[in-house]
Protein backbone atom coordinates (compact mmCIF):
# COMPACT_ATOMS: atom_id res chain seq x y z
CA UNK A 1 0.00 0.00 0.00
CA UNK A 2 2.70 2.32 1.13
CA UNK A 3 5.07 1.78 -2.03
CA UNK A 4 3.09 3.78 -4.37
CA UNK A 5 3.41 6.78 -2.63
CA UNK A 6 6.99 7.84 -3.00
CA UNK A 7 8.83 11.36 -2.24
CA UNK A 8 9.97 12.97 -5.19
CA UNK A 9 12.95 12.55 -6.99
CA UNK A 10 15.75 14.96 -6.82
CA UNK A 11 15.01 16.29 -10.00
CA UNK A 12 11.55 17.52 -8.74
CA UNK A 13 11.68 18.99 -6.23
CA UNK A 14 10.25 22.54 -6.44
CA UNK A 15 8.40 22.13 -9.23
CA UNK A 16 5.18 23.14 -7.51
CA UNK A 17 7.16 26.74 -6.69
CA UNK A 18 8.08 26.94 -10.38
CA UNK A 19 4.48 26.27 -10.98
CA UNK A 20 2.73 28.76 -7.95
CA UNK A 21 5.31 31.23 -9.86
CA UNK A 22 4.05 31.28 -12.99
CA UNK A 23 0.02 31.19 -11.86
CA UNK A 24 -0.08 33.72 -9.23
CA UNK A 25 0.72 36.44 -11.23
CA UNK A 26 -1.70 35.11 -14.09
CA UNK A 27 -4.66 34.22 -11.46
CA UNK A 28 -4.10 38.08 -10.02
CA UNK A 29 -4.48 39.63 -13.16
CA UNK A 30 -8.05 37.61 -13.88
CA UNK A 31 -9.30 38.61 -10.82
CA UNK A 32 -8.52 41.81 -11.12
CA UNK A 33 -9.93 42.19 -14.57
CA UNK A 34 -12.88 40.39 -12.98
CA UNK A 35 -13.55 42.44 -10.27
CA UNK A 36 -13.08 46.34 -12.61
CA UNK A 37 -15.92 44.50 -14.71
CA UNK A 38 -17.82 44.23 -11.55
CA UNK A 39 -17.52 47.81 -10.20
CA UNK A 40 -18.74 48.68 -14.19
CA UNK A 41 -21.64 46.78 -13.53
CA UNK A 42 -22.39 48.48 -10.39
CA UNK A 43 -21.41 51.95 -11.58
CA UNK A 44 -24.05 51.77 -14.22
CA UNK A 45 -26.67 50.25 -12.11
CA UNK A 46 -26.26 53.53 -10.11
CA UNK A 47 -26.36 55.33 -12.98
CA UNK A 48 -29.53 53.87 -13.95
CA UNK A 49 -31.28 54.74 -10.73
CA UNK A 50 -30.10 57.82 -10.59
CA UNK A 51 -31.46 58.70 -14.64
CA UNK A 52 -34.49 56.74 -13.44
CA UNK A 53 -35.25 58.82 -9.92
CA UNK A 54 -34.07 62.55 -11.81
CA UNK A 55 -37.12 61.16 -14.69
CA UNK A 56 -39.46 60.73 -11.68
CA UNK A 57 -38.75 63.95 -10.07
CA UNK A 58 -38.80 65.98 -13.52
CA UNK A 59 -42.11 64.24 -13.82
CA UNK A 60 -43.70 65.73 -10.54
CA UNK A 61 -42.61 69.28 -11.77
CA UNK A 62 -39.11 69.18 -10.30
CA UNK A 63 -36.40 70.96 -11.87
CA UNK A 64 -33.94 68.73 -13.19
CA UNK A 65 -31.37 69.97 -15.48
CA UNK A 66 -31.07 68.59 -19.01
CA UNK A 67 -34.40 67.29 -18.95
CA UNK A 68 -36.02 66.79 -22.31
CA UNK A 69 -39.81 66.54 -23.40
CA UNK A 70 -40.32 63.45 -25.46
CA UNK A 71 -43.95 63.93 -26.21
CA UNK A 72 -45.74 62.67 -23.00
CA UNK A 73 -42.66 61.66 -21.75
CA UNK A 74 -39.99 63.50 -19.84
CA UNK A 75 -36.55 61.98 -20.72
CA UNK A 76 -33.05 62.47 -18.72
CA UNK A 77 -29.79 61.16 -19.87
CA UNK A 78 -26.64 61.06 -17.25
CA UNK A 79 -23.05 60.34 -18.40
CA UNK A 80 -20.01 59.04 -15.80
CA UNK A 81 -16.57 58.38 -16.64
CA UNK A 82 -14.76 55.50 -14.65
CA UNK A 83 -11.49 56.60 -13.87
CA UNK A 84 -10.01 55.11 -10.80
CA UNK A 85 -8.38 51.67 -10.75
CA UNK A 86 -7.70 49.84 -13.71
CA UNK A 87 -9.79 52.11 -16.03
CA UNK A 88 -6.72 55.13 -15.57
CA UNK A 89 -5.33 53.03 -18.14
CA UNK A 90 -8.18 53.46 -20.30
CA UNK A 91 -11.39 55.57 -18.70
CA UNK A 92 -14.61 53.65 -19.66
CA UNK A 93 -17.62 56.43 -20.12
CA UNK A 94 -21.20 54.84 -18.81
CA UNK A 95 -24.44 56.73 -20.43
CA UNK A 96 -28.47 56.36 -19.11
CA UNK A 97 -31.28 57.47 -20.35
CA UNK A 98 -34.93 56.88 -18.62
CA UNK A 99 -37.78 58.49 -19.00
CA UNK A 100 -41.64 59.25 -16.83
CA UNK A 101 -44.78 59.85 -18.16
CA UNK A 102 -45.50 63.70 -17.55
CA UNK A 103 -48.78 64.44 -15.99
CA UNK A 104 -51.51 66.43 -18.23
CA UNK A 105 -51.40 69.92 -18.24
CA UNK A 106 -54.60 71.38 -16.61
CA UNK A 107 -56.71 74.13 -18.43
Amino acid sequence: IWSAVRSPSPGERGAITAEMMVALPILTAVIGVALSGVQAGLAQLNLDEEAALQARYASLGGEVEGAKEEGDLLCVELHKTLTGGLWAIDPLELQSTACALRPPRSG
